[in-house]
């Protein structure tokens, strides 16, 4: 057989989106934002909403009806409205089960800071296996 030869090249490329003229396999989901607060704490902000609303703890948001189901991309946007549509509660939930790159409804609610003030858009990927 011999050592490989040293005049052979191999090239890999990939993509999330298809050929050229072809649809993209992407959807947006969702927007999600808390809007603008100001200099005002998103954290307690949404600690308050959560108190209002009668819930104990963060993780009892579980059950709320709105929150996606599945894993999707979450990618941060700007610009979204400052009064952002639908619960803020819902909100402040999908931003805690968000990490940088995807929201997973499996994973536990983490509220901080920085998350509560990120406008994220939600994401599927469908079909990425058809050809």
């Amino acid at each position: 057989m011999g050592p490989p030869p040293t005049n052979c090249r191999q090239s890999i490329h990939a993509s999330l989106v298809r050929d050229k003229g072809k649809s993209v396999p992407l959807r947006r989901v969702l927007s999600v934002t808390l809007g603008q607060l100001g200099t005002f704490s998103f954290l307690q902000h949404s600690q308050r909403l959560l108190e209002e609303a009668g819930f104990r703890d963060m993780e009892e948001l579980r059950n709320m009806a709105g929150l996606p189901a599945g894993r999707l991309i979450c990618r941060t946007v700007t610009g979204l409205d400052s009064k952002p549509e639908g619960d803020p509660l819902i909100h402040a939930a999908i931003l805690g089960l968000c990490n940088s790159a995807f929201y997973s409804p499996g994973r536990p609610i983490i509220w901080t800071e920085s998350r509560l003030r990120r406008q994220v858009e939600l994401i599927a990927v469908e079909n990425f296996y058809e050809d």
